[in-house]
């Protein structure tokens, strides 16, 4: 009985000779719901890109910028509210640690260094997520994901090509340190975060091709686009991902059945091998450090291979005063950093340089919820390794693309802080995935019962 109210509530008609047909109504309007969500979170706030150098957080955002963020709640909310039965079933088909996240993110406003600041990161994530659940409850089908996503990233990447051949004082970094020289941000506030969307829709691409989604003559036109972006970013992070990932996908997408069978075993010890050298570079846990002494020795480079030693020792020391359960979420990174004492002492110690993150998911989820976070943090991304491997039975190509942006973003997140930051872009990427996973499974079994 329950499932049959589902069906009804979302519409869905069932014919046996072709199992669920979707209904088509206001699946436009959730797609655009996610690409405002996405562009919200990209774009800098009255597309001032002047003010960039000065834009350290969003909590700093005008009473418009709030007003949208809130359109945004309400709107996905009562999206929601339309189809709750269905709702309520994917919900319970949820990653469970992804609303434990969002249940220990809520709890740490009590003992947050600046509650304020933390129940507004708090709002964001809980928007971002109530979002990524609404696209999922309008037209669903296999590819509904990426074909959601893959032409919004595209259409950010030439954008950002054009606004760099058009204005390239605004698009390209003005700033003389070595690094950011001449780099390309494009639409982004900074290069990285234009190099790892170039990343994914490589990455898209690539899969639509190897899946059958596409002909090769588009796959190969999205990823020279998004290649060339990666190039002009100077984001070496993106490119060492992209060519990773890449791999994955040449090896795992078009496998033959005789080696399907063992690719999961394969996975899973990449998987770990992967987290273990995340924990070891951060050296959360002493000692682990010493498994990267080949790796640091053959490189030249320190333990955080990306030259952020210093930041993150900075950040190691303060999470030793508050190991268990951190200083809240999003608390630390203050906007106006010279007030405070707690993120302020970079300005003391890096030469008044404020890096206004630790440069590292896995450092600042535990710098905002102490080691109980990291422990939620693994576990979501060990359960959804598993989730995506048990869809893997039924959609092979569509699984290798969840596992692909997992495997991207662990890469990612050594070097940047993407890991449920609530204003990352790449967490609505995240998010989408992990519960479509679960959609794709409630899908399964209304299947099953009617069929």
């Amino acid at each position: 009985m329950t499932s049959m109210n589902v069906v009804t509530d979302s519409q869905f008609m069932l014919r046996r000779s072709s199992a669920w047909v979707p209904d088509a109504g206001h699946a436009k309007l959730l797609t655009a719901l996610v690409w405002f969500l996405a562009l919200l979170m990209i774009l800098p706030e009255g597309l001032d890109y002047d003010r960039l150098a000065n834009s350290h957080a969003p909590e700093s955002g005008s009473a418009i910028s709030r007003l949208l963020w809130l359109f945004l709640f309400l709107f996905s909310g009562v999206a929601i509210l339309w189809r709750s039965r269905l709702a309520w079933q994917v919900l319970r088909c949820l990653n469970p640690y992804l609303i434990g996240f969002l249940v220990l993110a809520g709890a740490s406003v009590l003992w947050s260094i600046d509650p304020a600041l933390s129940l507004r990161r708090l709002f964001r994530l809980t928007a971002i997520v109530s979002a990524c659940l609404a696209f999922t409850l309008y037209k669903w089908h296999l590819r509904r994901f990426q074909d959601a996503l893959r032409p919004l990233i595209t259409y950010v990447l030439v954008t950002s090509l054009v606004f760099g051949l058009w204005s390239p004082t605004l698009a390209i970094h003005q700033e003389q340190s070595a690094e950011l020289l001449g780099a390309w941000h494009g639409l982004f506030s900074h290069k990285n975060g234009f190099g790892a969307f170039g990343c994914l829709g490589a990455l898209f691409w690539l899969h639509a091709w190897l899946s059958g989604e596409t002909r090769w003559k588009n796959a190969g036109l999205g990823v020279g686009i998004s290649v060339t972006c990666i190039l002009l970013s100077r984001s070496s992070t993106a490119l060492v991902a992209t060519i990773l990932v890449s791999v994955f996908f040449l090896f795992t997408i078009r496998a033959k059945p005789a080696t399907q069978r063992w690719l999961p075993v394969a996975i899973v010890g990449i998987t770990i091998a992967t987290l273990v050298v995340a924990l070891a570079v951060i050296n959360v846990i002493p000692g682990l450090s010493v498994l990267l002494a080949p790796v640091t020795a053959l490189t030249g480079k320190d333990n955080s291979l990306t030259g952020r030693t210093e930041i993150w020792s900075i950040v190691l020391e303060h999470i030793q005063q508050h190991e268990l359960l951190g200083t809240g979420y999003g608390a630390y990174w203050r906007p106006v950093a010279s007030v405070y004492a707690d993120s302020g002492i970079f300005l003391a110690r890096m030469r008044s340089f404020y890096p206004g993150s630790a440069h590292n998911g896995y450092l600042d989820i535990t710098n905002d919820l102490g080691c109980v976070g990291l422990l939620v943090l693994i576990a979501f991304l060990i359960s959804h390794v598993f989730r995506s491997l048990r869809s893997a039975r039924r959609q092979w190509p569509q699984s290798m693309l969840h596992l692909g942006i997992f495997f991207e973003q662990c890469v990612t997140n050594l070097s940047e802080s993407h890991w449920f930051n609530s204003t990352s872009v790449f967490l609505v990427v995240v998010t989408m995935s992990s519960i479509s996973l679960s959609r794709s499974e409630v899908q399964e079994r209304f299947e099953n019962a009617y069929l």
